[in-house]
């Protein structure tokens, strides 16, 4: 990898953690807000899903427009777009005002995560994207894993409305930076052909099983993000012990990130089916667990196997279409991973409404089995 790709990686991945950590510490802990409003579990579904209906509809669009405009300025601007969500939450004072915030924090981030991804696939080189991709979530889960601890102690010692503060401030030093940077050393690619991306080049056959794994995996991490934290409040849990735990989940997928390489020796299909087997496991064995230590462990556990999913699902994609097509293909994938997150955390509010929070889990473990015969489709397209 050349010097000049090399420095932007970096800068995408500094800029990407101070994302994320914003994200870790202001979007993690609103559930527990919500809580104090007197919501309840739908409410927290509500939220969840009003966030992630944008991911539905915009990503798509978002994917298109990156194959057509520069992709660091797409990836600044959608940086800075997620500040002022974080600062108008601080005025929240009702679960309606939250509903309304979160539907533009969602359209921020139908920008802010596609126009991620597509960057990154772009800048990793073929035999090293497997690696790269694996040190991006790194950057991703690293911002998360500091996030909710920061974010509990903020609360706890402050309020929330400095949680608030903090992540607004936070997502803008991470947009200064990009811009300050990225968008002088990114060289875009050339575009000779029509900008019309003609559908039937993405070989949507070819792809189809690795967009459709990417449905079960954002509905579990939507309700990771939407319901669990409410759930372990609930048990009795303060802010800070909240977030620790919510941070367990980010150390297991950043081991597993950073030994991603290792793990892809064992083949693509198998990879799969031990991320869809191992989850359903760790997902009834949390249903069962009310204590700090058997959470902590339940959450450890799952996350050691969702962290598998997504370096390896985007580092498949670069690999099935040309690089003038990735961002209409990132977006495909991005609309499947946001349909999961738009039905988990409503749905999850709802099941935990009729019949009990802990069957939320347990509902979360059978869908994931589809994770297995997804995998059996995939090894024989891979290239």
């Amino acid at each position: 990898m050349d010097e000049q790709k090399n420095r932007v990686l970096l800068f995408t991945y500094t800029s990407i953690f101070l994302s994320s950590l914003s994200f870790g510490t202001g979007i993690i802990l609103l559930p527990v807000f919500i809580q104090g409003l007197g919501g309840s579990y739908v409410d927290m579904g509500l939220v969840g899903t009003v966030r992630g209906i944008p991911m539905v509809f915009l990503v798509l669009f978002i994917g298109y427009l990156a194959d057509r405009v520069n992709r660091s300025t797409l990836f600044t601007v959608s940086l800075l777009l997620n500040a002022p969500p974080f600062i108008a939450l601080i005025f929240a004072t009702e679960i309606y005002q939250i509903i309304a915030i979160q539907i533009f924090q969602g359209i921020a981030n139908a920008i802010l995560f596609p126009a991620s991804d597509i960057f990154i696939a772009d800048l990793a080189p073929k035999k090293e994207r497997i690696k790269v991709m694996g040190r991006y979530e790194g950057s991703i889960i690293s911002g998360v894993l500091i996030g909710p601890i920061l974010g509990g102690i903020i609360v706890d010692l402050f309020s929330f409305e400095a949680l608030f503060l903090t992540s607004g401030i936070i997502t803008i030093v991470g947009g200064i930076l990009a811009w300050g940077t990225i968008g002088r050393s990114y060289i875009p690619p050339i575009r000779k052909e029509d900008l019309i991306v003609k559908f039937s080049k993405l070989n949507i056959i070819r792809i189809l099983p690795v967009i459709l794994v990417m449905l079960p995996y954002g509905v579990v991490i939507a309700v990771l993000i939407s319901i669990l934290p409410g759930y372990v409040s609930d048990l009795g849990f303060v802010p800070m012990q909240v977030g620790f735990i919510l941070a367990t989940l980010s150390v297991s997928r950043m081991i597993t990130c950073f030994n991603i390489e290792k793990i892809m020796k064992l083949g693509v299909r198998r990879v799969i089916s031990i991320a869809g087997l191992g989850l359903t496991i760790s997902l009834f064995f949390l249903s069962s667990q009310q204590g700090v230590i058997g959470l902590s462990i339940a959450v450890f556990i799952v996350g050691l196997f969702s962290g598998i999913i997504f370096p390896v699902v985007l580092a498949s994609i670069p690999q099935r279409v040309p690089r003038k097509n990735i961002g209409t293909a990132m977006g495909l994938l991005s609309a499947s991973h946001g349909l999961g997150s738009l039905i988990g955390p409503i749905g999850g509010g709802i099941i935990a409404v009729l019949w009990a929070p802990h069957v939320v889990y347990i509902v979360l473990g059978l869908l994931t089995i589809i994770m297995i015969p997804l995998s059996l489709t995939w090894d024989k397209q891979e290239k």
